[in-house]
């Protein structure tokens, strides 16, 4: 841990930020305000309707939060698993995520969550009201909640962990986000996008979809922003005259969906793509091994390929299954795994 916080060692643990009744709306706002001034950084408020879709409403939440709001309206179901927001932890720029109002959730739903930020080393941020009481036996949710706080997290006060993000130097001190109200104004096809800053200058010489990307995980962090306000923008950066086909190809791996981009990318690097397995991508998605040559892949086209490759790895198919599948899904075929 660095004089001003956690910012160059990776913990390990979640950081609890424990606040009182008295001032926690004060203390939430304040935070949000400090962490809106990173990109790298993610604010998750959880919607839970039903205890047994809980994982899947955090999923969708999740995504939405790391600026994965897709250039379309999603389903309106989830997937009980953090499969999609976990591939995006892992390739995108998030390293902090803060969940508020974690009375809400339940123990097992926390662990989740945890178990995904450490595979990604994204450090997870809990705002969590401890004084929200412990009674009896009647109480059993949230006493495991707190006993796994307890045992699994780190427990910080209020005061230092503000003191922490109050001092945290930008990562982009060149990435000036637009005034809220420009979210909201109809994007003029006449003019030029705006120019990517210095700081998200890639080496394919575009920046401004990076930019774009963390102007909307910014704003979403603020509180500013929705994420169907943010959708619309994307569709609209997509529909511009002055959009290349690599920023096109930035905004579809930025998207929910991993099947279509990475399967378009892998065809159109090689004809017999469809019987490409996991052994024969790289995992940077770099290159492809068809009919015992290697081929590179379009440096636009590696973050989708490398998206899917991800996914079904996590999904647990082996180096010899197919790289054309949905998660657990093949098409034509039964799944195998239950």
């Amino acid at each position: 841990m660095t004089a001003n916080g956690p910012w160059e060692t990776h913990l390990g643990q979640p950081i609890v930020i424990a606040i009182r009744p008295t001032n926690g709306y004060e203390v939430e706002y304040q935070l949000r305000e400090h962490a809106a001034h990173h990109g790298d950084t993610a604010w998750l408020h959880p919607a839970i309707t039903a205890y047994r879709d809980e994982l899947g409403s955090l999923a969708k939440g999740m995504l939405d939060a790391i600026g994965a709001v897709g250039l379309s309206k999603p389903r309106t179901y989830g997937e009980a698993h953090l499969l999609r927001p976990l591939t995006h932890l892992i390739h995108g720029p998030v390293r902090h995520l803060i969940i508020d109002d974690v009375n809400l959730l339940h123990a097992e739903v926390l662990s989740e969550v945890h178990e995904a930020c450490l595979i990604s080393h994204t450090q997870l941020w809990l705002i969590v009201d401890v004084a929200n009481p412990v009674v009896g036996h009647r109480n059993t949710r949230a006493r495991e909640l707190f006993d796994w706080l307890d045992d699994a997290c780190h427990i910080e006060t209020q005061q230092t962990a503000m003191n922490w993000w109050q001092h945290r130097t930008t990562s982009h001190p060149h990435c000036h986000p637009p005034e809220p109200t420009w979210w909201h104004q109809p994007l003029d096809h006449t003019q030029p996008l705006p120019a990517g800053c210095p700081d998200h200058r890639n080496e394919l010489g575009s920046g401004h979809i990076e930019c774009l990307l963390a102007w909307t995980r910014r704003g979403l962090t603020a509180g500013h922003l929705a994420p169907g306000i943010a959708r619309r923008r994307l569709t609209e950066y997509q529909d511009h005259p002055a959009t290349t086909a690599i920023d096109t190809w930035a905004l579809r791996a930025a998207g929910r969906d991993f099947y279509t981009p990475g399967t378009d990318a892998l065809r159109r690097t090689h004809a017999s793509a469809e019987t490409l397995t996991l052994e024969d991508v790289t995992p940077d998605g770099t290159t492809i091994t068809a009919d015992g040559t290697q081929h590179t892949v379009t440096p636009e086209m590696r973050p989708a390929v490398a998206r899917l490759r991800t996914s079904r790895r996590l999904a647990g198919c082996l180096d010899h299954e197919p790289m054309f599948g949905m998660f657990d899904q093949v098409p034509g075929l039964n799944p195998r795994r239950r």
